[in-house]
């Protein structure tokens, strides 16, 4: 019964300016709701520039943001490259990724990364940079999710039914919630979910987002 608090990565300490974002998914129907709010957060926001590094091995990044072409950043994640290589460009000017999720990825090697000095490579890029660590019924996306929410402001993504809410309230119980980070609820219908939704809203912090947000 006792929370996870794990940070392999040993952030804590790590001092990044505020361009940085991490993103989860609260649930697995949840998890286009998170590229949705991606591509409507980058096209609202025009005058900034995005770099979405997604850390996850199901996407549909590409299929969201219109990419052509996306290579394994394999070398940037052992080390031996630099990650502009890895960059790829979408149909929006101010918006541009790198994924895992094209190439087959025991999800376990990204808790072998020196994660530190990829987000001190990344913060010299002068951009907003949004990690999405992925849903977090998948332990390597818990542990990455405790490890960057210590350092960053976090947002968990959850499409509002009842059993989406009542998922995630059990995923956020289960590990050690910074207070940066906040659970937006998409697609919510109050006729249906407005209890499960206070439940979640009493214990941790929570906004429901409208279709413009």
């Amino acid at each position: 019964k006792v929370p996870y608090q794990i940070d392999l990565q040993n952030l804590e300490n790590l001092q990044l300016k505020n361009n940085f974002i991490c993103v989860a998914s609260g649930s697995t129907e949840s998890n286009s709701s998170v590229y949705h709010l991606l591509r409507r957060t980058c096209m609202k926001n025009t005058k900034t520039k995005f770099l979405i590094v997604d850390l996850v091995t199901e996407t549909s990044i590409d299929r969201d943001f219109g990419v052509k072409k996306i290579e394994f950043p394999k070398e940037w994640l052992e080390g031996t490259s630099n990650c502009k290589k890895y960059v790829a460009k979408t149909t929006y000017d101010n918006t541009c990724v790198i994924s895992t999720g094209f190439s087959y990825l025991n999800d376990l090697f990204l808790l072998e990364c020196d994660l530190e000095k990829k987000l001190q490579e990344l913060d010299t890029l002068g951009v907003t940079v949004i990690l999405n660590v992925g849903c977090l019924n998948n332990l390597v996306s818990k542990i990455l999710f405790n490890s960057l929410s210590n350092v960053m402001k976090t947002y968990v993504i959850v499409k509002a039914t009842p059993i989406n809410l009542r998922t995630v309230i059990l995923a956020l119980a289960g590990l050690t919630i910074s207070k940066k980070v906040e659970v937006e609820c998409v697609d919510y219908d109050e006729k249906s979910s407005k209890p499960v939704y206070l439940k979640l809203a009493q214990k941790f912090s929570a906004k429901i987002l409208q279709g413009d947000d």
